[in-house]
């Protein structure tokens, strides 16, 4: 997996700070089409944002903007709204399907929401996802049930106070008609700016037996309740077990794990590197024991 320059990590700083700086970025064009995708979407020269099939090159979207628009328009099935609904009729993916991000600044003025899904390749390791200055308490990405999926994510900015970089949260029927997110994989190339960066949330359904990494968290908010990791589910029959989230470096952030009180989170194991931040808190409300986490 190509990994982002500290040119483009630089840019997210920025974008984090002001206003969006997406016009200090080339615009790029379609030149290739990645291995076995079905989708791409891209920037084009004028600026706007397209979907395009693969199969015959045909656009399925096209917005000036707003690029969460486009992405929620293919990820939905294209419904009159162009928007997922969980009341959709046919709401999921089918099978094998593989989207692709072209390289780029995406400027998001919503939740970019990815709905239930199996054997899903979302790739997009090379984005930067800008949530606009007036985009406040909201999830910035927002990943529904999935199975055997796999999940690259560039960097994530967030521009305003209570905003969750990441979220994963079943809440629609998914594979089997269960609300589980399971044996999946998710890699963050970085959360940035102010707000959460990775929330697990179990509130609606399972989450088990899945990897999860982020590559860098940088949160500088002054909100007291600015998390790297937010780990959290009820205390009833939602469980959140068997899962390994790593955390590669550590920058600013001044609580990077919470792990809220439940008996039903256990067996995950946190690996956090921590050589940047060491007086960053870890938080767990549980039994130490029900959980592994290694600092370094």
């Amino acid at each position: 997996m190509k990994r982002l320059s500290n040119g483009l990590l630089a840019l997210a700083l920025l974008l984090a700070w002001g206003e969006p700086h997406y016009e200090l970025y080339a615009a790029t064009t379609l030149t290739r089409i990645p291995d076995r995708a079905t989708h791409i979407i891209y920037r084009d020269t004028d600026g706007s944002y397209k979907a395009v099939r693969t199969s015959d090159g045909k656009v399925l979207l096209y917005h000036a903007q707003d690029a969460s628009f486009v992405i929620n328009g293919l990820l939905g099935g294209l419904g009159p709204s162009l928007y997922y609904s969980p009341s959709a009729a046919n709401p999921r993916f089918r099978e094998g399907r593989k989207i692709v991000l072209n390289e780029g600044v995406y400027n998001l003025y919503n939740t970019v929401v990815i709905p239930p899904n199996q054997d899903l390749i979302f790739e997009a390791d090379r984005v930067i996802f800008n949530a606009v200055p007036g985009f406040v308490n909201s999830d910035i990405i927002r990943i529904d049930s999935s199975m055997n999926s796999k999940f690259t994510l560039g960097i994530v900015v967030s521009n305003g106070d209570g905003n969750t970089c990441v979220r994963v949260k079943p809440y629609g029927q998914g594979p089997d008609d269960m609300v589980v997110f399971t044996t999946s994989e998710i890699y963050i190339e970085a959360v940035v700016g102010s707000g959460n960066g990775l929330v697990v949330d179990g509130r609606k359904g399972a989450v088990e037996f899945t990897d999860m990494t982020v590559r860098e968290v940088n949160l500088y908010g002054n909100r007291s309740d600015d998390i790297g990791i937010h780990v959290l589910v009820p205390a009833s029959d939602r469980i959140i077990r068997g899962n390994t989230v790593t955390v590669k470096r550590v920058n600013q952030t001044p609580e990077v794990l919470r792990i809220e009180p439940s008996g039903n989170i256990r067996s995950n194991r946190f690996i956090l590197n921590m050589t940047d931040a060491e007086s960053a808190s870890v938080t767990d409300f549980n039994d130490t024991s029900n959980n592994t986490i290694i600092r370094y």
